[in-house]
């Protein structure tokens, strides 16, 4: 019972720390953000910015270089600790990035600060505990992120092997998602808003509908994998050439481009997808600027990217399948990011959590559908896991 007491302990103080480190990194990015929309001219320094974080990162983060993807693997066989100085390096890149309108994301960054906060290697616990409080942390930082409790949750159980799952894990889980978004309630972070609809009927036009969206997200998902991975090997191997010429490069897309949408996060483009359909073009220009973006080395991660490209290629597909044109959207906003990093349960408590239980069933379907058609590998690397449900 002490160690069990210990342990919420634990669990509630690094829901804590997580809530405050989102929290300013939120508040950060808002400032961030809207100072690039009032001075677009900061597109301009993408190459300084760039540059500055190779130097960076080079000098003083070469144990943290592969983010989100060192954080999984560490969740899912430990071996080492979370470096500290993960959490201020992640959070100054990802806010510089969009100051100059990198077209990255944030899910990543957060859940980057809360493992780097929660990491209790200071206390020298045992190894299991310590591996209890990391996974803890890590679904208290990606629900942070999103403002919902359930999806931090479902995260991480999806994430591990089955055989790491346990009602231990959930139960210290909940006390430190809990924790986080009560700090994130208190601190009043800038979470984005997103409609809440009913859907009274089951329409097996609907059902249908959702099939064939969650093929064409597997689809999609694979597409931007494979332009990140093919970008990643055609790029220069020196870091100052890959990012230097890649700045170059991102600024005379955005440039012919010209409309600014898809730079930054384009939370405005994912919200109009939800109230009239969106253009063929968008998922794809956002496809192919946010694998840029990451390929040459910008900080952030893909989450909300993916959301863009689900939710709008869901909104401009949702008239040809007979959707609603926010059921289209709801149903892809979570769609790509779950087949791109083989989450088909949290993708579909995700839109439960954000959109209503009607869309549930919806987003359901095409998760499950999307999930065998989905890339091997995740964007967070190999995982050597099964499907959800099945046994190890």
């Amino acid at each position: 019972m002490p160690r069990l007491i210990y342990l919420i302990g634990l669990s509630s103080g690094v829901g804590i720390a997580a809530g405050c480190g989102v929290s300013l990194f939120l508040w950060l990015l808002y400032v961030a953000t809207d100072w690039h929309q009032q001075e677009p001219r900061l597109l301009w320094g993408l190459p300084a910015v760039g540059l500055g974080m190779v130097a960076v990162y080079r000098r003083y983060g070469r144990q943290v270089s592969k983010g989100t993807r060192h954080i999984v693997a560490e969740i899912s066989q430990p071996r080492d600790h979370i470096p500290w100085h993960m959490a201020p390096l992640s959070l100054a890149s990802t806010v510089l990035s969009h100051l100059v309108g990198a077209s990255v994301g944030r899910e990543g960054t957060a859940i980057q600060i809360a493992a780097s906060l929660g990491d209790p290697r200071w206390l020298h616990p045992r190894q299991s505990e310590r591996w209890q409080i990391l996974v803890a942390s890590v679904g208290a930082g990606f629900a942070a992120a999103i403002g919902v409790p359930w999806v931090g949750v479902i995260f991480v159980l999806e994430l591990l092997p089955a055989s790491k799952r346990s009602c231990s894990i959930v139960g210290l889980t909940l006390v430190a998602v809990g924790s986080a978004l009560l700090m994130t309630g208190i601190l009043h972070a800038p979470h984005s808003s997103w409609p809440r609809f009913q859907v009274d009927v089951l329409d097996w036009r609907w059902i249908w509908g959702s099939l064939v969206l969650g093929c064409l997200m597997a689809g999609t998902a694979r597409l931007f994998l494979w332009l990140l991975h093919g970008l990643q090997t055609l790029a220069p191997r020196e870091p100052y050439l890959r990012m230097g010429a890649g700045s170059a490069l991102l600024m005379i897309l955005f440039s012919v481009e010209g409309t600014g949408r898809f730079q930054g996060l384009g939370l405005g483009t994912i919200e109009s997808a939800f109230q009239e359909p969106s253009a063929w073009s968008w998922p794809l220009w956002k496809l192919g600027l946010t694998a840029l973006s990451l390929a040459i080395g910008f900080k952030g991660g893909e989450f909300v990217p993916l959301v863009f490209i689900g939710s709008t290629l869901g909104s401009a597909l949702a008239p040809l399948l007979g959707l609603p044109v926010a059921l289209g959207a709801a149903i892809g906003f979570g769609g790509v990011f779950g087949a791109a990093a083989r989450l088909p349960w949290m993708t579909a408590v995700m839109a439960l959590e954000l959109f209503g239980l009607g869309v549930f069933p919806y987003a359901l379907l095409a998760a499950l559908v999307a999930y065998p058609l989905s890339p091997s590998e995740s964007i967070y690397g190999h995982l050597s896991k099964k499907p959800s449900g099945e046994s190890s």
